[in-house]
């Protein structure tokens, strides 16, 4: 026998080996059907305190608002605000809240009022809402089909793909404008044929001016609003500029010189200093007035001058000056812009809905939402979207960050809550350290970690920094200066610039972790002070280096991490849609998700497969099990591969959460950003989705409720027994078939019996096994799925096949060793 007749013999045994291993994977290879996972039940700890009412004078009511347009004909204010729409009617005094959508954005009514257009950034789609006459309104889709991208030019709007839409207007003839923000784009759709062509911008990027608009370039615009003749105003987000286009085409920058910062109020705009500049609107006089969002700041164009009229940049966020002049008055991150009755209406996304009067007086309409209830039951308390969240099981203390109301709070096993860090408000104060944490500004905490002696990690995001609360009291800074960038590495952490950090996990050798979420980096704290760089690339966004270096990859806005006891970290890409791992040698790899932004995918062996939306943060429990929660819910890996999706929806459809107890976790939607998992392995969350009122729940395993059917060996999924094994055991059905139902077994090709426990003899026939002919109806119906509890999930079709193809080996290995030998 020779080398080659060697090497050809084992290879063949090697591919009958793979195939036979193929058999046994798929027979417990899940459909991608939810209803036969175990469910998780969903139960309400703290969270009674809503404020956002519904037909009730809007005067008593809290709002988040996100988005405002204005119906003069019904004296109406149409709103946004987290996963709802609401109205305001001014004639009568209340409001109704209309519609319960999923994030809407910013708003704009067609000319006569009969349409209203609506911004989905997350969705990828401009829907209309359409005003019928017996006064009712329908949802429609008007733009993008759902799947983020940049395709559509010369179709069909609703057919286009977009990239965050942040932003629309409407000409005077109705036809619609969109930021496309994403792709760097104004898109406009034409109102009579539903055809979208770009109007400005060719990619990311600022050049352009004096020239056509369709040639520029543009940085996330956002929002866009037509001055009295015509003109388009366009908030250049990221360029820090609001720029406009004449009825030529010709773009041109009004305000502001592409510098981040807050500077020029009195001097021309075009030399003034903007932070974040989310949305425009003109006057009648064409006077410009402009939400500098990141200074919490109104300004005014006038004659070419700005100057600041609401809010003050050096305290930060805030609430105050109702009655006084704006001037004087604190704000919050203006997003929406109305003009009524020549009075500036909009919305202080962390207060109210407000006012500035002609004699410059600020007011509000909605009540301020307050942040109270510290020292009282939680059930009497009011809490606002509590997006980090840890449990100190030592002392059954539950921490939890109020991301909008800028604190740390905490609910004690006796369920009194009170606050332990912040001053609830942002201001300059933001880099003082070694103070009392009650006396210190914080500017939305994101997610935390709590330690076993009481101590809590925060990772503040806006300003820039890893703080410790400690038990005593107090607040120090491990990481960061208070300043935005990228610098330090190899040096003290404190002395390093963090960029809009999300996440903090502590190791169990005291190691720091942080998701460097804006330079798209993870970054690690060792015990002796020193910063390095772990993962990522300084610099590049996007998705890149899986199988190498993880100092070589490429991510894209990591918002969270998660360290496992070996040293390996986890780390979910925000905007790649996946999960990834960086190995004890250094190595990443993607181990959930396709890339893909959606839903599905769940089953056994199927993590790469997989999609997911945006993961928000990730969690390891003590078993290895890894938790994801996205914009589609919670979804579980199992230490064998499994995923399955085990809270919310699933999809885009928002599903109003308003029960205390739910028996099953998929049927409303669940918006949480931090899991906890404790030590019994229950989930601790928070749900609020960033603007609603918040509460804190708890996600208890249930067991199978089938008859017959028990947890498979991951205790994900319900399976058949057959004959006092699980369906997925390594002896089910004699080693020989696999369950398909209670006591049913499927048989391998070869063996039969109740218990596939008998070896059928093969016997040699003249005529073929199976007719050749194309009626032939021998082969079985495709199968439904052992989850299903019905027959194979590859069904017997796929087991002939697979037989078959053993068959072919076997026969090509015999005519090998004949040649051989």
């Amino acid at each position: 026998m020779n080398k080659s007749c060697v090497t050809v013999v084992l290879f063949y045994c090697i591919c009958l080996l793979g195939f036979l291993l193929h058999v046994k994977a798929e027979q417990y290879e899940t459909s991608e059907n939810p209803n036969f996972s175990i469910r998780y039940n969903l139960t309400l700890v703290t969270g009674n305190g809503d404020k956002r009412g519904t037909g009730v004078p809007y005067s008593i009511v809290m709002t988040r608002p996100v988005g405002l347009a204005y119906s003069q004909k019904r004296n109406t204010i149409y709103l946004s605000e987290g996963n709802l729409m609401r109205k305001l009617d001014l004639t009568t005094g209340m409001t109704y809240i209309f519609a319960n959508v999923e994030n809407p954005g910013l708003l704009a009514f067609s000319p006569n009022e009969t349409t209203l257009y609506v911004c989905f950034p997350l969705s990828n789609k401009v829907q209309r809402m359409d005003f019928l006459p017996n006064g009712t309104e329908i949802f429609s889709d008007f733009a993008g089909n759902g799947n983020s991208g940049n395709t559509g030019e010369g179709g069909l709007a609703i057919n286009a793909q977009l990239n965050q839409p942040s932003g629309v207007a409407v000409d005077s003839n109705g036809d619609v404008y969109i930021s496309d923000s994403g792709n760097g784009l104004i898109r406009k759709v034409s109102i009579s044929s539903g055809i979208i062509t770009k109007f400005a911008g060719t990619s990311q990027g600022f050049a352009g001016d004096g020239g056509l608009a369709k040639n520029a370039k543009l940085s996330n615009p956002r929002g866009l609003n037509f001055g009295p003749n015509g003109d388009l105003y366009i908030a250049d987000s990221d360029n820090n500029v609001v720029r406009r286009i004449n009825s030529s085409g010709i773009i041109t920058t009004i305000a502001g010189d592409t510098t981040s910062g807050y500077s020029g109020d009195g001097g021309d705009a075009k030399l003034a200093k903007m932070k974040n500049p989310i949305n425009v609107i003109v006057s009648k006089t064409n006077e410009i007035f402009i939400s500098d969002a990141d200074n919490n700041v109104i300004r005014k164009v006038s004659n070419g001058n700005i100057s600041t009229i609401a809010g003050n940049e050096l305290v930060g966020s805030g609430f105050s000056g109702d009655g006084g002049d704006s001037k004087n008055a604190l704000i919050s991150m203006v997003q929406g812009f109305v003009w009524i009755n020549d009075e500036l209406v909009f919305g202080d996304l962390v207060n109210s809905i407000r006012k500035i009067s002609k004699s410059g007086i600020i007011s509000s309409l909605t009540q301020k939402l307050p942040f109270t209830g510290d020292g009282v039951n939680v059930d009497l308390s009011f809490i606002l979207y509590p997006k980090g969240i840890c449990v100190n099981e030592n002392t059954g203390d539950i921490i939890f960050s109020e991301a909008y109301g800028d604190t740390i709070r905490k609910i004690a096993k006796n369920r009194i809550i009170t606050k332990i860090a912040g001053i609830g408000s942002a201001n300059n104060s933001a880099g003082v350290e070694n103070g009392q944490a009650l006396s210190v500004s914080l500017h939305m905490p994101s997610l935390i970690q709590c330690q076993p002696n009481g101590d809590v990690y925060v990772a503040d995001y806006f300003s820039n920094l890893i703080r410790l609360v400690s038990t005593n009291g107090s607040i120090t800074n491990v990481a960061g200066t208070g300043v935005g960038g990228y610098s330090g590495d190899g040096g003290n952490a404190k002395l390093a610039k963090l960029n809009a950090p999300n996440s903090v996990k502590v190791s169990s050798s005291d190691e720091i972790v942080i998701a460097d979420t804006s330079n798209n980096v993870i970054r690690k704290v060792f015990k002796n002070g020193t910063i390095i760089t772990i993962a990522g690339t300084i610099g590049s966004q996007g998705y890149s280096g899986d199988n190498g270096l993880a100092i070589s990859s490429v991510l894209s806005s990591p918002s969270d991490v998660a360290i496992a006891p070996n040293g390996e970290v986890f780390i979910a890409d925000w905007g790649n849609h996946v999960i990834r791992k960086i190995d004890t040698k250094g190595i990443i790899t993607t181990i959930v998700g396709n890339g893909t932004e959606g839903n599905g995918g769940e089953g056994f062996n199927r993590p790469l497969t997989a999609q997911l939306k945006f993961p928000k943060s990730i969690s390891l429990s003590k078993d290895g099990e890894l938790f994801i929660s996205d914009y589609n819910g919670i979804k579980k890996l199992t230490v064998k591969g499994t995923i399955a999706h085990i809270a919310g929806v699933g999809d885009d459809r928002y599903v109003p959460l308003t029960q205390n107890y739910l028996s099953d976790a998929t049927t409303a939607s669940v918006f949480t950003d931090q899991i906890h998992i404790m030590s019994n392995g229950d989930l601790i969350i928070g749900i609020g989705n960033g603007y609603d009122n918040g509460k804190i729940y708890k996600l208890s395993k249930l067991t199978c409720t089938q008859p017959n059917y028990s947890p498979d060996s991951t205790n994900t999924f319900c399976l058949p027994s057959c004959f006092g094994l699980i369906a997925d055991s390594n002896n089910i059905c004699s080693g020989n078939g696999s369950c398909i139902s209670t006591n049913t077994c499927q048989c391998k090709p070869g063996y039969t019996g109740a218990q596939c426990q008998s070896r059928i003899e093969p016997t040699i026939s003249k005529q073929p096994a199976y007719p050749l002919t194309s009626s032939s109806s021998i082969l079985p119906q495709k199968s439904k799925g052992v989850i299903g509890g019905n027959s194979n999930p590859r069904g017997v079709a796929s087991s002939v096949c697979v037989g078959m193809k053993i068959s072919g080996i076997l026969l090509i290995l015999w005519v090998v060793l004949m040649f051989c030998f």
